[in-house]
């Protein structure tokens, strides 16, 4: 029997036991207003009401056995109801894998959730872009000698089109042959991932990343803390100096910090923008990793001034670890120095991969792996605190400490700008693509981040 009829069933078999409940209902009814009538109290109307209410035995009988029915019922209709579901997957399952679709479109499964857009696929499905694109150069059409025409301004959020400063020419990325589209244009099945030859960004992860509207940061860095509490006594005379209250010192400094902006472009040509995957790879994954290397590469390496942050490595007032018998006896000495010195506790450990190798291929006597060897590979940890690996971090030097210190503020995201209006572009078919993104970085508590060398003499 299918689900439908066993529900239906159900509900009757529910029909009967609620036709039961309800003539006892009338009869509790009429019972209190025949005690009304008689001129009894409302004590006795309820008493009269109550009893009348009572099933009989012959209710009782129905009533129980309904109940077995409406239980059995129930049990059925919840395998059933199983069983038509499972049925019902499997059938929109196969229907929408016979589809030539980019994905299945199933309700109640994960992949039916909306599509999130790359800039890429932004700026291709932007009604802006596709009509001054059927403008420039409609199929199988030339412009008219006489049109003027514009760049697009791409009504998009945070898409949008802005002044492009003057830049030397780079590597023309189009198609070979220099046909539109050339081999490229095949039909699509995709998307693919492409995996592009470039570091994986682990920093931002560990620092915090507060949001600005200004392009000047202003901020209190702590320098020294001194405490001076402690049990005073009670004075004994307007004299007693004893009873006078300690008084603690910190040292602060007002730092400011301007908002710098890192930015790429990439010349392309008007034809290879009808290729959306290799328009999405070029923006999403190439050009927006690009800056978020660098904003790395200036959170640990910036040197200061007018065009860089004061990074990580040239930040003064951090706690020194000098190299100390071997790379692990320095480690948790580091560790140490942060809660001693630095009155911090450590989040993690920031090294370069090189360093972070030389711990797991660490043995001792028995030529057994300190770190598990080779079959145990898994979360990077040192001392209890996870291990964060960067090439930015210079081989030999490690951080540790309360890594929470550093903060990005964030002044905008990567926006991508896109125009032909530079030099002969416009002539030669081709668009300019900008990436940029502007923030500020500073260390709120230098004392609290430990700098170490995992070699003797490195940064002394």
């Amino acid at each position: 029997m299918s689900y439908k009829e066993h529900l239906k069933q159900l509900r009757s078999k529910l029909d009967e036991q609620k036709k039961i409940f309800d003539a006892q209902d009338k009869r509790a009814l009429d019972a209190k207003a025949e005690a009304k009538k008689a001129g009894k109290g409302e004590p006795d109307q309820t008493k009269a009401a109550d009893q009348a209410a009572e099933p009989t035995d012959d209710e009782k009988t129905q009533l129980k056995a309904l109940k077995t029915e409406i239980d059995d019922l129930d049990a059925k209709c919840a395998e059933s109801k199983e069983y038509n579901d499972m049925r019902e997957h499997n059938e929109k399952l196969l229907s929408a894998m016979s589809k030539p679709g980019h994905r299945p479109d199933m309700p109640g499964s994960p992949m039916s959730e909306p599509e999130v857009k790359s800039a890429g696929e932004m700026i291709i499905s932007s009604p802006d872009f596709s009509e001054w694109m059927n403008r420039v150069a409609p199929e199988g059409k030339q412009p008219n000698s006489k049109t003027k025409l514009e760049s697009p301004v791409v009504n998009l959020t945070p898409l949008g089109l802005g002044d492009l400063r003057d830049f030397d020419r780079k590597s023309l990325v189009m198609t070979v042959p220099a046909t539109a589209g050339g081999g490229l244009v095949r039909r699509d099945y995709g998307p693919w991932p492409i995996d592009l030859p470039l570091r994986p960004l682990t920093i931002r992860d560990v620092i915090t990343i507060l949001q600005t509207g200004s392009n000047l940061i202003e901020y209190v860095r702590v320098k020294t803390l001194t405490r001076a509490a402690k049990i005073v006594p009670e004075a004994t005379s307007t004299t007693d100096d004893n009873a006078l209250k300690p008084e603690a010192g910190m040292a602060i400094e007002i730092v400011q910090t301007g908002v710098k902006t890192i930015a790429v472009t990439m010349p392309v040509t008007r034809t290879i923008l009808q290729d959306a995957p290799q328009l999405q790879s070029m923006i999403t994954n190439f050009l927006r990793t690009d800056i978020d290397l660098e904003l790395e590469d200036e959170i640990i390496s910036g040197v200061g001034g007018a065009e860089h942050f004061d990074g990580l490595e040239n930040t003064v007032g951090l706690t020194p670890q000098a190299f100390d018998t071997d790379m692990l006896t320095t480690a948790r000495k580091a560790r140490t120095q942060a809660l001693i010195s630095g009155r911090a506790r450590s989040t993690g450990f920031l090294m370069n991969p090189l360093d972070w190798e030389t711990f797991d291929l660490t043995k001792n006597d028995n030529k057994d792996f300190y770190f598990g060897g080779p079959l145990a590979m898994g979360t990077r940890m040192l001392w209890g605190l996870p291990v964060i690996e960067s090439e930015v971090i210079p081989q030999g030097t490690f951080y540790t400490g309360d890594l929470k210190q550093m903060v990005v503020w964030d002044r905008q995201d990567p926006t991508v700008y896109m125009t032909d209006s530079h030099k002969d572009y416009f002539a030669r078919n081709i668009l300019t693509i900008l990436y940029e993104g502007r923030w500020a970085f500073g260390v709120l508590r230098p004392a609290a981040i430990v700098k170490g060398d995992f070699v003797a003499g490195t940064n002394s």
